[in-house]
């Protein structure tokens, strides 16, 4: 038999039922389970939604899926009524009662189990929502003008842009058009404009820390004039830290512990003169901590009294060397 008459041949039993029980039962449900789960499973991978989550998460539902699609595909072939005969045949299960009843209590009892499974993974993901780094259309980087910046909001949107915003534990009010001072994680200088009582103060704190951010830190962020108060730690950064963060005259704490930042601490950071506590330790820099940034230091004038970093010269968790530093109050 050819795989086309094949083919046909289970398309005709397919709609070739004896009874209500039957279409529902071996033919109806087996399709809906395996749709759904084919459908949510292509959206997962092709949403970005497993982008971010830990893999003893996408372990357990991609064994609840197989589970449910073996489900589906084993009712339509006939091998779970065919597995539950041989168990009585083999007087491994007591045959009690109707054959058709018992198998209708097993099938209710997977189904059951599928669904559960299902809204597990439509929860988890929520199929819906993009959560890809880009989902916009790709452009020629050669002919795509520089964004615009026209002020802090901008600036922020950048920032959670480029740290993958929707996949943080907490992004209340990012990305809408509430004020920027409500958003998760900012803090205003509280002025209030005058012809309203929102708030027209700049942005003077980014308090983010075990946000599950990764990707980059937006250059942007240099854009944030009275920044004085930042704190990322423990989340996923890479890349280099941003030359931009010199920009910030008011800055006063930097916390970029627990990242995965990569390359040297910049010199520009040496510019600021209200630099008080500085801690970039268990990342992966490397080469030595600028001159600029150490004549900051308290003990040489300065008013930096906390700098803290990989500095103990027996290497780090990612296998990289130590950088180099002299001034550092503390070293891990």
């Amino acid at each position: 038999m050819t795989i086309i008459s094949q083919i046909a041949a289970f398309v005709q039993n397919l709609f070739t039922c004896k009874d209500r029980y039957e279409l529902v039962t071996k033919r109806i449900m087996p399709i809906v389970v395996i749709a759904l789960f084919a459908t949510t499973i292509t959206l997962a991978v092709t949403k970005c939604y497993f982008q971010g989550k830990s893999m003893q998460t996408i372990v357990w539902l991609a064994l609840g899926t197989v589970f449910a699609i073996a489900v589906g595909l084993g009712e339509l072939m006939g091998m779970i009524e065919n597995f539950l005969m041989t168990l009585e045949d083999n007087a491994i299960a007591p045959a009690s009662g109707d054959s058709k009843e018992r198998l209708r209590k097993v099938m209710l009892t997977l189904y059951t189990m599928v669904s559960v499974v299902w809204a597990g993974l439509c929860i988890v993901y929520g199929v819906g929502e993009s959560q890809c780094e880009n989902d916009s259309p790709t452009t020629n980087p050669t002919s795509a003008p520089a964004p615009v910046i026209s002020g802090e909001r901008d600036a922020l949107m950048a920032f959670y842009n480029q740290a993958n915003g929707v996949n943080w534990n907490d992004n209340t009010n990012w990305n809408s058009n509430s004020d920027i001072c409500t958003w998760y994680g900012v803090t205003c200088d509280n002025k209030l404009s005058q012809s309203s009582s929102s708030s027209s103060g700049k942005v003077t704190e980014l308090k983010l820390k075990k946000n599950n951010m990764f990707g980059t830190i937006a250059t942007e962020i240099g854009f944030l004039t009275q920044l004085s108060y930042i704190d990322f730690d423990s989340n996923s950064f890479s890349g280099t830290i941003p030359t931009e963060l010199g920009l910030l005259a008011s800055l006063r704490h930097l916390e970029l512990d627990a990242n995965r930042l990569t390359g040297p601490v910049p010199s520009q950071l040496g510019s600021l003169d209200n630099l008080k506590e500085v801690y970039v330790q268990s990342n992966n820099l490397s080469g030595t901590m600028p001159l600029e940034l150490c004549a900051r230091r308290d003990n040489l004038g300065g008013e930096l009294d906390t700098l803290i970093a990989d500095c103990s010269r027996d290497g780090n968790e990612f296998g990289y060397s130590d950088i180099v530093c002299t001034c550092c109050t503390t070293c891990f």
